[in-house]
């Protein structure tokens, strides 16, 4: 807990020092400058937190006020029907207020409805001194504006400038009616001025403090509020910067995925290409040699079979046995071409053998055969 005081205590050091300075009228107390605007605020949060303890003050200010007719029937008996009539001119209006304060309409008019009831109290205890004649009364009741001054300065959160007038106001009504109005000896002016402009000067510093410290209270509360509204919109705007940034990069993930698998396939499409590109040449290769084979066989064989055929056109018929060396030749001559058409199947079928497992070794191939 001391902790967390200790903080507020920093806290609002650091805004006072940042330049956030409360700018008010010193005489009374109202925002004033760049802090004029929380004038009307205050006001009103002052209202909503004073109205219980106004209450609660006009309830035991009737209290007293009714309390002390008491103390007029022993103290002036013969004026004691004056003196009620007196405070019941004065508990009324009272008791008007403590039922008004109970509509809205009394915020806007509180101040200055209590303030004349501070009045018109303290104005009626300086009227009873004026009628009673010489005495312990008008020497005495003086002494009851002190609990007036208390009540108005402290306990009716009467506003500074308001508690000043209407008190200052009963003390120069005393001055008249003590010093023109009665008889009142010098040594009891100078008595009784002396009590109530000391209450009156130390009344005025209690609510100039207090006043002071509500309404800078209450600026530090307001700057902690718009602060705290800054830290949020600070926080929400980062929140969003996080989340477009957050969605930006999910969406480059995502195409980033896109480009890798794209990229994936044109290289296996690229690997396949190849591996076709490797075959087709391994299948020219193969076709090559093979046609050169062929060749070389066929080289080899056509001088033989051409050799026989000149044998056979060199025959005399008319020689004996060269009927059955014609024969021969003609039955040379068929063994050559099926060994011929033979061979080369046998070699194609071999070649075809070895292509199924896409070799390209000659001494593969050559082992095929």
């Amino acid at each position: 807990m001391k902790l967390i005081n200790r903080a507020k205590k920093y806290f609002r050091a650091s805004l006072l020092s940042s330049g956030a300075e409360m700018k008010i009228n010193p005489y009374t107390l109202s925002f004033s400058g760049e802090s004029k605007p929380y004038e009307i605020p205050f006001l009103k949060d002052y209202f909503n937190k004073s109205l219980t303890q106004v209450r609660f003050s006009l309830l035991l200010a009737i209290c007293f006020y009714g309390l002390f007719a008491v103390l007029d029937a022993v103290l002036a008996s013969e004026l004691r029907t004056t003196f009620w009539i007196i405070r019941i001119i004065v508990i009324v209006p009272a008791v008007f207020l403590l039922m008004l304060s109970f509509n809205r309409g009394f915020e806007k008019y509180w101040q200055i409805a209590i303030s004349a009831l501070i009045f018109f109290a303290g104005l009626g205890i300086v009227y009873m001194t004026i009628i009673s004649e010489e005495g312990i009364v008008s020497y005495t009741y003086y002494t009851g504006l002190i609990l007036i001054f208390i009540f108005g300065y402290a306990l009716m959160r009467v506003r500074f400038i308001w508690a000043t007038l209407a008190c200052w106001s009963i003390v120069i009504s005393y001055e008249i009616a003590a010093i023109w109005l009665t008889d009142t000896p010098s040594v009891y002016i100078i008595s009784n001025n002396s009590f109530f402009i000391s209450a009156n000067v130390i009344g005025m510093f209690v609510s100039y403090s207090i006043e002071s410290y509500l309404r800078r209270e209450f600026f530090l509360a307001r700057m902690l509020e718009e602060e705290r509204i800054k830290v949020v919109e600070a926080k929400n705007e980062l929140e969003k910067r996080v989340e477009e940034r957050t969605s930006q990069l999910v969406h480059t993930n995502k195409e980033l995925l896109q480009e890798i698998e794209t990229r994936e396939k044109v290289e296996k499409e690229q690997a396949r290409l190849e591996a076709q590109l490797y075959q087709a040449q391994k299948m020219e290769t193969i076709g090559t040699l093979a046609g050169g084979i062929a060749h070389d066989f066929n080289n080899i064989l056509t001088p033989i079979l051409g050799y026989t055929e000149m044998a056979e056109r060199e025959l005399d018929p008319r020689t004996t046995g060269s009927r059955d060396l014609k024969k021969k030749i003609n039955a040379i001559k068929k063994q050559f071409t099926r060994n011929k058409t033979g061979t080369l199947e046998r070699f194609k079928d071999a070649i075809a053998e070895c292509l199924k497992d896409h070799k390209l070794d000659l001494k593969d191939l050559l082992n095929c055969n």
